[in-house]
């Protein structure tokens, strides 16, 4: 995963954050510190959190959202497409994201309900099989503006 334990190594790094310099515990574990300061980080973030987070500022493809799923610790590709899948569908029925393409530099919706455009990204992702999907391939995701506010929230948190 990707910080298991920070070791400072630089002497100048040391002597600025002197307090941290001989912390050897993960960074989970930093939040104990006394006089540290309680920060959310992406760490933090479910699953879902963190999808809506990344769709502040972009539009989430099937191969970004695979690569977000992959912090479940799922290793196994079947599984991963099945978790992220599964992922876009609540996201999808609670109405937090759309599906659709992009034409023109622009997020167009698909047509239909939310169960019509997870068919239509379950098939496409057969195409891939276990395989991580190209950026752009299957389906583009849109927040809705109650996922943006959510979103937006997580984002805040971690500021």
């Amino acid at each position: 995963m990707v910080a298991r334990l920070v070791r400072v190594r630089d002497r100048d790094l040391a002597n600025v954050f002197p307090r941290w310099a001989d912390d050897r515990r993960s960074l989970a574990g930093r939040h104990e510190v006394e006089g540290a300061h309680r920060m959310s980080r992406w760490e933090d973030r479910s699953l879902r959190e963190d999808v809506l987070a990344n769709g502040v500022d972009d539009w989430v493809d099937a191969g970004w959202l695979r690569q977000i799923a992959q912090r479940s610790a799922v290793e196994d590709g079947s599984q991963l497409r099945q978790l992220s899948i599964g992922l876009i569908a609540e996201l999808l029925v609670e109405e937090l994201v759309v599906a659709g393409s992009i034409e023109g530099g622009k997020h167009v919706v698909w047509d239909g309900t939310p169960g019509e455009a997870l068919v239509r990204i379950v098939g496409g992702w057969k195409e891939w099989g276990d395989e991580p999907p190209m950026p752009g391939a299957i389906v583009w995701l849109d927040l809705t503006e109650a996922g943006r506010a959510i979103g937006e929230a997580v984002l805040r948190r971690e500021a």
